[in-house]
């Protein structure tokens, strides 16, 4: 039996080599990846090759491609070689096979134009704007950002309306994604080899230049009908709001702020959770039609901030079921396998439109600290706010499960996603030496802290965390009596913050004043008025550093109506701060500020009102008690009395103790005295200065 011979012809071959990079590529998680962009190459090169020698000479045959077969290939051509720089792979220090590709990929941007600029080629139109996005995004990783944008523009204003949507959407996000870049600023590391990188941030010119794309994407998603671009810009408005960090302004229409855009998000997206007291808010079942929605992932993009946001302003009612919406959704997420960081839009008429957003692996870590963050009680045997930060933990310490990208992402898509998962294991460590020191468990805090400088340093990251980590050491040295390195590293984290997050900054500023006017308060105790100490400079840092709070709602404000009610001259206006700070604190649920602010209350009651001062002083003796409780209690059939398992803040505890013993002396109460004085007699032993002033870590 004769099988008929099957002609290859040079058509044929052309069309085969066009096609093998479709075959061949393979995600950047892949083995394969860098042998399959050589490859890819290597077909590329061969293909456009064997057709240039063909129009050379003029084969009548119709071997040659046509205009939009070569078009296409120089289209792809173009596309490898981003994804060969985007490797890694170019430069001077480029291996032989891409050496140059630099030149390969403007050469193939210049004929692809020139092909899709034809005047009898009007179908290559789509070519001419995939093109000149191509010639942006090169540009860019040339660190021309400029020219970039300038690219940006010129491809936005040269689309019409016969144009199709998802080409007009992918001009516009483009747009709005080269005004958030910024060329990288490199800082180099002390003691290290490595050097880091740390973008600068978008200019306000370029963010309100966002602000206003990101209005445009929702006139026309309005215009075409397409009510998930619509919501996609709305979401993008608010994450660049997020970028800038604008979180408070006026609450109108007009506003530019989170605060005044979140409430439309989230009533876009159907999260509605203003209902009146007895109903349950809003919330479908996810289990329903599966997590892995363009709704449902913008959903958890809105909590996420809406989370973050009421926790800063320091509204834990607010908080709460829009954290427990986001566990619905995470749950089901924990429950898909492979998904990756792209979703499709469908559009009618025309291509559906491809977005990135942020990946499952990022979002499903992120609900661990955001919920611990959320969580701000740090009071207990098992706190949660601690419990979410060890399972978080143990979560990424445990992680074998592949990443998943698609066959088009690059091997900088994956650097960067294990770049932004190392950073979010160092905000695990930072966020648990806060809560470990916060709980006067100091072995464990000192631990942590040298965990994360190890883990930083190892990804060229510890610019990025520099401010945090110095204030954890400050916060650590204050706990443990350490004056002079708390003040050391107070000034050092002021420095660090300047460059990196003004929070940080002004908590570290307030910190410094609240240590030093306690000092104060030490040496002035001893000595009469007359020859108290009248630091001008520190009473001007102080007014100064109150100003600077009132600019942070939530806790930094309390801190702020704090500091202002210690430096207060007037008992009245003292009062009515420390009842403020109090609100707040109660309000967000910050039992470890609580606790502060009530043994600063109590002090103005002690001589006039002593059974009011002391309900505030036995809350505070509770509060002090639980920071540090350990998970199950004492054995006394052990040995060991069950008191000495933990003491909590021992120098509050101390102090607290003092006080009531002063008070059953007053009254007389000789057994709950000496009962008192045998368990005050254990913490001096465990504050290294009995006389310390009150922490005000903040």
């Amino acid at each position: 039996m004769s099988y008929p011979t099957r002609i290859v012809t040079t058509n044929n071959l052309s069309r085969t080599l066009l096609n093998l990079p479709i075959r061949l590529l393979h995600p950047p998680s892949h083995p394969n990846h860098v042998l399959a962009l050589y490859c890819s190459l290597l077909s590329l090169r061969q293909c456009i090759h064997l057709n240039t020698d063909l129009d050379k000479n003029n084969n009548a045959h119709g071997d040659v491609l046509g205009p939009e077969m070569l078009c296409r290939a120089w289209t792809t051509l173009a596309e490898i070689g981003l994804l060969i720089l985007r490797a890694g792979f170019g430069g001077d220090a480029a291996p032989n096979w891409c050496r140059g590709i630099e030149g390969e990929i403007e050469d193939a941007i210049a004929k692809g134009l020139h092909l899709s600029l034809a005047p009898k080629q009007s179908s290559l139109r789509t070519y001419h704007t995939h093109l000149m996005l191509l010639h942006s995004h090169l540009v860019l990783w040339q660190h021309n950002l400029k020219f970039s944008r300038s690219l940006m523009k010129r491809v936005w204003g040269s689309l019409s309306a016969s144009d199709l949507p998802q080409t007009q959407y992918t001009a516009l996000l483009s747009q709005h994604a080269s005004y958030l870049s910024s060329v990288p600023v490199t800082s180099v590391m002390n003691n290290a080899n490595k050097s880091s990188t740390l973008a600068s941030r978008p200019s306000p010119v370029d963010i309100n230049t966002a602000l206003q794309i990101a209005e445009t994407l929702r006139s026309l998603g309005s215009r075409h009908r397409h009510p998930d671009i619509v919501r996609l810009a709305i979401l993008i408005k608010l994450r660049t709001l997020v970028r800038a960090q604008k979180w408070h302004g006026t609450m109108n229409p007009a506003d530019q702020s989170i605060q005044g855009s979140l409430p439309e998000a989230e009533s876009a997206l159907g999260l509605v959770f203003d209902v009146p007291d007895g109903s349950a808010p809003f919330s479908s079942d996810p289990t329903e039609r599966g997590v892995n929605t363009l709704l449902e992932r913008m959903q958890m993009h809105v909590l996420v901030i809406s989370v973050l946001y009421y926790t800063f302003i320091g509204d834990s009612k607010a908080a709460s079921p829009r954290l427990s919406r986001l566990h619905q959704l995470l749950d089901v997420l924990a429950l898909t396998k492979g998904a990756d960081a792209f979703l499709t839009i469908p559009l009618t008429p025309g291509p559906p439109l491809i977005i990135e957003m942020s990946h499952p692996r990022v979002l499903f870590e992120l609900g661990y600290i955001i919920s611990s963050v959320s969580k701000r009680d740090t009071v207990g045997r098992d706190p949660r706010r601690k419990k979410f930060l060890a399972a978080g933990l143990l979560e990424i310490n445990n992680r074998t499960e592949e990443l998943g990208f698609p066959k088009w992402s690059s091997l900088a898509d994956a650097r960067e996603l294990e770049d932004r998962l190392a950073k979010i294991k160092a905000d695990f460590l930072c966020e648990m030496a806060g809560v470990c020191i916060m709980r006067s468990e100091f072995e464990q805090a000192e631990g942590c802290l040298a965990e994360v400088i190890a883990h930083t340093r190892t990804y060229s990251i510890f610019p990025f965390f520099a401010a945090r980590i110095t204030l954890h050491h400050a916060h650590l040295a204050h706990a443990t009596t350490q004056v002079e390195r708390a003040l050391h590293y107070r000034s050092s984290s002021h420095n660090y913050g300047s460059g990196t997050s003004g929070f940080v900054r002004v908590a570290a500023r307030a910190g410094e004043v609240g240590l030093r006017l306690g000092l104060r308060a030490i040496k002035d105790h001893t000595l009469p008025v007359s020859m108290r100490d009248t630091d001008n400079d520190l009473n001007t840092m102080a007014c100064d550093v109150i100003e600077e709070c009132r600019a942070y709602p939530g806790v930094l404000t309390a801190v702020g109506r704090l500091l202002e009610a210690i430096t207060s001259k007037e008992i009245v206006k003292a009062k009515h701060k420390l009842k403020a700070s109090l609100d707040i604190a109660s309000r967000a649920q910050d039992n470890h500020l609580r606790a502060v602010v009530l043994a600063l209350t109590s002090a103005h009651y002690y001589d006039t009102a002593s059974d009011h001062a002391q309900v505030m002083l036995q809350t505070a003796r509770q509060l002090a008690a639980g920071m540090g409780a350990s998970e199950t209690r004492g054995n006394v059939d052990s040995g060991r009395p069950r008191g000495e398992n933990y003491c909590g803040n021992s120098p509050l505890g101390l102090w607290v103790g003092e006080r009531f013993l002063e008070l059953y002396r007053r009254r007389g109460a000789l057994d709950k005295n000496e009962t008192l004085r045998a368990a005050v007699r254990i913490l001096p032993s465990r504050v290294r200065n009995s006389r310390v002033a009150i922490p005000l870590a903040v």
